[in-house]
């Protein structure tokens, strides 16, 4: 089997903070508004202080945790998958036998059941490395890896990853990514 890659944008570690902020900063606000302003003559001020900054401190925390690693390329052939990232802003690359990878397709959903996203995990004994944390990934992209991978490992797709694998294309489609090679 000939080998594929797989990419998306190269992000540096600014970039990936920033990228969907602007909904934590709306949320934050909104709760900073609700806490403060209900009532003029307040005196439990310095309890609200403290509660708004360990909210904050949440957000943060979870936006530096998700944007810590970050895998922008991967390539597939029969024999080995080749992992490309970055680790802050420094570059990182992992080659894994194909025999000891498994794939795994994780839809993410909102609260209300509208689909935020999918992502790919390849998991091996020793770690997990996750594709797609910060849903910049062209589905189209991970619909291809994701089918290029069983092929490369013989293995065929079964109905619950069917019923994910067509989710993405539908993603695709409705987002305009699909292409026809």
């Amino acid at each position: 089997m000939e080998g594929r890659i797989f990419t998306a944008e190269k992000l540096n570690f600014k970039s990936r903070m920033m990228k969907g902020i602007g909904i934590n900063i709306f949320a934050f606000l909104f709760l900073c508004s609700i806490i403060l302003f209900p009532s003029g003559n307040n005196k439990y001020g310095i309890i609200e202080i403290l509660f708004i900054l360990f909210f904050f401190s949440i957000i943060f925390i979870h936006k530096i945790l998700l944007s810590i690693n970050y895998i922008y390329e991967i390539k597939i052939n029969a024999t080995e998958v080749k992992i490309s990232g970055l680790k802050f802003d420094i570059n990182w690359e992992k080659q894994i036998p194909i025999k000891n990878v498994n794939i795994k397709i994780i839809e993410r959903r909102l609260k209300f059941g509208r689909i935020e996203g999918y992502m790919i995990d390849l998991i091996t004994k020793e770690k997990r490395y996750r594709i797609n944390k910060l849903y910049n990934w062209n589905n189209f992209t991970l619909y291809e890896s994701f089918k290029t991978f069983k092929s490369a490992k013989g293995e065929k797709i079964i109905i619950d990853e069917k019923f994910l694998i067509d989710g993405i294309e539908k993603r695709a489609k409705e987002n305009f990514e699909w292409q026809n090679n």
